[in-house]
């Protein structure tokens, strides 16, 4: 095989209902210049016979064995960076195995990177489907940072350092999945690994560190699917473990941020503040399977998360109950405000 152009890591573990459907997005790439090391975390699902049948069909997969967090502490971002030494092509991206492409992303994503000389990675939109494969439309981040600029049209559009590592912070998981991401070589270069003391938050973690380094080229015309689902790894993590995730990785950045944005860190401080506390309250008031669960418990929930800040539950009520305006309104208007503030494109 001649050298790749783009090096695809496939980390999995026990998805053999999805690996067939993920392998074929992967393979039927119109750009056919990429090499796929697939890490296995030792499945029991039946998933190694797909991998090994695919490898034997198409010599560009690689498929590497790698025991799970449960016999040798390889958690699952481990397992990412690990999948990450072996890049050596000038572009990578991680295919997490339950997702999927559009057959032209990777040519469209080093179509935009080579069109952008200033960009570190190429971003496709974020679309949500359900474990049957029905898509649910644009994930809440993305319509929140699409909003926050505004994007609108078609093509690539190339977003600045700054603003996107603003909006890294504010918004969290501002490009939702990580396979909707082609990166440059460069990125791993610099030393931008995934974190593996947050869990699965730690793609927020990687987005801020990504954006910091250089420009994004955001393709308005290409889709990337990923499922939600309740046995996926990061549904098994709920409520205020959320929100405490998210903010060990703000307090730990903001002063970064702010220092490579050009902005006072108490100005930085005081936005995240805000948005950390909006988020801490949604997550401590009880969702629907809670009040389905027992309507008393749920109710209890409520008034505690009401009395921990009668401003913001006024705001939720104000909001209609609305999760996403409650938290995405918000954001959207401190990253304007921020980015108007310093002039940031």
């Amino acid at each position: 095989m001649e050298s790749p152009l783009i090096d695809v890591i496939i980390p999995n573990r026990n998805k053999a209902a999805f690996l067939p459907e993920t392998l074929a997005s992967l393979i039927r790439q119109t750009e056919t210049r990429w090499r796929a090391i697939v890490i296995d975390g030792e499945s029991t699902d039946g998933s190694l016979q797909i991998l090994r049948q695919a490898a034997k069909a198409d010599g560009r997969i690689t498929v590497r064995s790698a025991r799970p967090a449960s016999a040798s502490g390889l958690t699952l971002y481990r397992s990412w960076n690990h999948g990450l030494l072996s890049v050596r092509a000038p572009y990578f991206t991680i295919l997490t195995s339950d997702d999927l492409w559009e057959p032209t992303w990777l040519a469209r994503a080093v179509h935009g990177l080579e069109r952008h000389g200033s960009a570190v990675a190429a971003v496709a939109r974020a679309i949500a489907m359900n474990e049957q494969g029905v898509i649910t439309g644009p994930s809440v981040a993305c319509r929140q940072f699409e909003e926050s600029f505004p994007l609108r049209g078609s093509g690539f559009r190339l977003l600045s350092s700054k603003s996107c590592a603003l909006r890294s912070l504010l918004f969290g998981p501002v490009f939702t999945t990580i396979h909707s991401l082609v990166f440059r070589r460069e990125v791993l270069e610099a030393g931008v690994i995934f974190a593996e003391d947050v869990g699965h938050a730690a793609d927020v973690e990687y987005y801020i560190h990504t954006c910091l380094l250089g420009d994004i080229a955001y393709d308005l015309d290409s889709r990337a699917f990923f499922r939600m689902y309740p046995a996926q790894i990061s549904s098994e993590v709920k409520g205020t473990a959320i929100s405490d995730r998210w903010r060990k990785i703000v307090l730990r950045n903001r002063s970064l941020v702010a220092q490579k944005l050009g902005i006072p860190e108490n100005e930085i401080a005081r936005a995240t503040d805000e948005v950390l506390a909006r988020h801490r309250f949604i997550m401590t008031k009880p969702n629907r399977e809670a009040l389905r669960r027992s309507k008393a418990a749920a109710g209890w929930k409520m008034l505690r998360a009401f009395a921990m800040s009668p401003f913001l539950a006024a705001h939720y009520v104000k909001c209609r109950a609305d999760r996403e305006r409650f938290l995405g309104s918000s954001s959207i208007v401190l990253a304007k405000k921020i980015a108007a503030g310093h002039a940031l494109s």
